[in-house]
């Protein structure tokens, strides 16, 4: 069973702890992380055959491709991505922090009815981050990097917390503050690790479905499963990441808090 750290660790610490609950949470999680693949997967093949009907064998020009982009069946696609991102999110985040917690390891599809009351929110929260971020991006890209980071962990905290996503937001915000770098090193470090490894899935279907012989359709089905054996650690690892790096920072803010509130009703009684 998986033991949390009880002390805040060294960023190598929170490191290793981040691949022991990733170990721990992969058995429950790896089929929700499949699921969700396969759901991203069926939607990017259809909206890719989409884009293929409607330009035929021709190169469009620029206004062309706007207009596709724009088009009713694409924003549907985009929406149903934003959805089941959002949704396998919080639901992965849930499953890895039972086991954070303590827990056996609940399987992560056990917590949808949770979630979907928490999606709406989500939502919202996502698009006033992505704009902001945006905005933070043509600023001479720092700030928007900045922000991106400062509320990186806003799923995690709303999960655990369940005071609402934009509480989650400020919980991230008030975890990273004096952690900025410590986090981005952190994350760095670790998606770095999981791309190397996901990286060879998606190389492996590209050269699978260009070297084929088959019909477009089979190629893409073909890409596009190598790429969700690829996506079956890749999402699991990076949310163990970041509640090790969530539950290191509480460590860290909430314990001296505590241990500044008691000295100073040390103080007040001396």
């Amino acid at each position: 069973m998986y033991t949390a750290p009880q002390a805040p660790q060294s960023i190598g610490g929170v490191i290793d702890n981040a691949i022991e609950l990733f170990k721990a949470s992969f058995r429950s999680c790896w089929v929700a992380a499949l699921v969700y693949a396969i759901v991203l997967g069926a939607i990017a093949i259809w909206m890719q055959l989409g884009f293929v009907s409607t330009i035929g064998g021709g190169r469009p020009n620029p206004a062309a491709l706007l207009a596709i982009y724009q088009s009713p069946n694409f924003l549907f696609g985009y929406l149903l991505i934003m959805l089941a991102s959002i949704a396998f999110t919080l639901m992965l985040n849930c499953a890895i922090l039972d086991v954070a917690r303590g827990g056996a390891g609940a399987n992560p599809m056990s917590y949808l009815g949770t979630v979907v009351a928490w999606v709406p929110g989500a939502v919202v929260a996502s698009l006033v981050l992505a704009i902001a971020c945006a905005v933070g991006l043509v600023l001479l890209i720092v700030p928007g990097l900045y922000l991106a980071f400062r509320w990186i962990l806003w799923t995690v905290a709303l999960c655990d917390e369940r005071r609402g996503a934009f509480a989650g937001l400020g919980t991230s915000w008030r975890l990273i503050g004096g952690n900025w770098w410590r986090t981005v090193i952190v994350l760095s470090v670790a998606t770095l690790i999981v791309i190397l490894i996901t990286l060879v899935f998606g190389f492996v279907g590209g050269l699978v479905g260009g070297i084929m012989s088959a019909d477009l359709t089979t190629r893409l089905i073909v890409s596009q499963v190598l790429n969700a054996l690829g996506q079956v650690l890749y999402l699991p690892a990076i949310i163990s990441t970041m509640v090790a790096i969530y539950l290191d920072l509480k460590l860290r803010k909430d314990g001296a808090d505590l241990e500044a509130r008691l000295g100073s009703i040390g103080t007040q009684q001396a």
